[in-house]
């Protein structure tokens, strides 16, 4: 059950989550498949720890959001993709930062906190990228909330972006949303959760 256009599945690359218990039942029964989309909706502390438990899962990879600010912010865009993509070839780095529409003077030595939201999102992109091409023993990266505070109408680039790179590795995702439009766009399936519980 893929979402927009013709994923390229991943061998062997059925998540099962049944283990994932809300109130004693699973989260969901039907495993997801290499390229197939789940996205989890409803109050955020719900949603958070359900995504957590799903990155415990194998077969998933999680990458959380850059740091805006702080002393996380301060890291290089090049350490961040190393640390959770495992990618330390800059000039790779900087192929994959280019195509998920950074500007070409935004590279491996960047610091995080010169980025706009959007281009966070378009690291975290970049992000999924590298999974996609390095780690074959993933099938689904686990995104918490990549579309969180980006206005609607910039929320278009980064859905297409996300779907492509996903299409194009053949990679699945369960992430978040507060919007149904982003769910509808990746045409995935959507769990809505409500007090530690699925509501459909």
């Amino acid at each position: 059950m893929a979402g927009i256009g013709e994923p390229g599945q991943r061998a062997g690359s059925a998540l099962d989550l049944s283990a994932v218990r809300l109130s004693g039942d699973p989260l969901t029964s039907t495993p997801l498949n290499g390229g197939d989309d789940l996205v989890l909706m409803g109050r955020a502390e719900d949603v958070s720890a359900v995504l957590r438990a799903v990155a415990d899962q194998p077969g998933t990879r999680a990458l959380p959001a850059p740091a805006g600010e702080g002393r996380e912010a301060r890291e290089r865009l090049g350490r961040w993709l190393q640390t959770h993509t495992g990618v330390t070839d800059t000039t790779r780095q900087q192929e994959v930062l280019t195509r998920v529409g950074l500007a070409s003077d935004v590279g491996p030595r960047t610091r995080i906190e010169d980025l706009s939201l959007v281009s966070r999102a378009r690291l975290r992109f970049a992000a999924v990228v590298l999974v996609g091409e390095t780690a074959a023993d993933v099938t689904h990266v686990v995104l918490d909330s990549p579309f969180a505070d980006v206005p609607g109408h910039q929320r278009a680039g980064l859905r297409s972006i996300l779907v492509r790179e996903l299409r194009t590795s053949g990679l699945g995702a369960v992430l978040s949303t507060d919007s149904p439009v982003d769910a509808l766009v990746l045409g995935a399936r959507t769990i809505e959760l409500d007090a530690e519980q699925v509501a459909q």
